[in-house]
């Protein structure tokens, strides 16, 4: 889910970096005063790594509440904290 949030997180900002060079004058870019579009693409590019490293580590390290076992030919299923 982290992963998918990150990657849109990238899309939006990859869009107003084209907006940036392609449709400067548009209302879109003009509505940024100063140093705020700056401000606010190094916001939504730290939001998005921290989101795309948060699910690349929750889908490294996560498990399952249940264990699946075999012992002597047969199959077992442990649930709870193993």
């Amino acid at each position: 889910m982290y992963i998918f949030i990150g990657l849109s997180l990238l899309l939006i900002l990859l869009i107003f970096l084209f907006a940036k060079k392609f449709a400067p004058n548009s209302f879109m870019m003009t509505s940024f005063k100063g140093n705020s579009f700056k401000t606010f693409s190094i916001g939504m590019l730290i939001a998005a790594t921290l989101s795309l490293s948060y699910g690349i580590y929750h889908a490294a390290t996560y498990q399952p509440k249940h264990l699946d076992i075999t012992l002597q030919n047969q199959n077992f299923t442990v649930f709870g904290n193993v």
